[in-house]
């Protein structure tokens, strides 16, 4: 399973605006956290998380039709 998790990975992070908007986003939770502001580090999250499961569908997609390297 870890070869698998490692082949799908590499596409995920070369998703468009990836990964300097995940960087941006664990930047903002962090200070959201320090900020008390639950509300917003809630929705954040879970955009976040959200966004990084479609890249991983997406990923295994490709690589699933042959569309995608493997690495």
């Amino acid at each position: 399973m870890k070869s698998l998790s490692h082949s799908i990975r590499r596409p995920t992070i070369e998703a468009e605006g990836e990964p300097d908007r995940s960087y941006l986003n664990h930047e903002a939770m962090i200070t959201l956290t320090a900020d008390g502001d639950r509300e917003r580090l809630s929705a954040m999250m879970r955009a976040h998380i959200l966004r990084t499961k479609d890249n991983y569908l997406n990923a295994f997609e490709k690589m699933s039709s042959g569309k995608g390297d493997a690495v």
